[in-house]
């Protein structure tokens, strides 16, 4: 369990736990006292790319944390467990500084739960585990929130923790 909550690299992270550890390359950015995980949603328009920075607003626990601080300014690794990506209503509303609009390629309806495999912009995929409740449904557009208290932040090049 404490290697599922706390791993100690990226390695650690994608092997343990099924679906696995969700991935995204970005940046750390600051913006005043704030502190954001910044990615770059890819699509192409005309046969143009346009880029578009997505910001997801990191809670001030993980912000106070010295390692963390370190790396504003420079590239990581965003880690974010399929548990911890929603899509319903009371999610959303509760984390407004980490909402992400998707699209849903594939709907796996797993019993209890369901796997929502979510694209955001051409490149970046996610892996989301919902209610079996859940509306999405394949070719939707939809918002999903993160559980930013549960990122976790990866250094790029060594790919050991920076901060859960």
């Amino acid at each position: 369990q404490n290697l599922y909550d706390a791993p100690c690299n990226e390695f650690v992270a994608g092997f343990i736990g099924t679906p696995q550890m969700n991935f995204i390359d970005g940046r750390l950015e600051a913006k005043g006292e704030d502190v954001y995980f910044v990615f770059d949603r890819v699509t192409e328009v005309n046969l143009k790319p346009q880029v578009e920075p997505v910001l997801i607003k990191l809670p001030a626990e993980k912000v106070a944390d010295p390692a963390v601080k370190e790396y504003i300014g420079k590239e990581i690794i965003a880690g974010i467990r399929p548990e911890c990506i929603h899509d319903d209503a009371a999610n959303i509303a509760m984390f407004p500084d980490a909402v992400v609009d998707t699209d849903v390629e594939v709907t796996e309806l797993m019993g209890a739960e369901i796997y929502l495999y979510l694209k955001v912009g051409d490149e970046a995929k996610l892996t989301a585990r919902v209610s079996s409740r859940s509306t999405s449904r394949a070719g939707d557009k939809i918002q999903v929130a993160f559980d930013t208290a549960r990122i976790h932040l990866f250094d790029k090049d060594t790919e050991r923790c920076i901060a859960h």
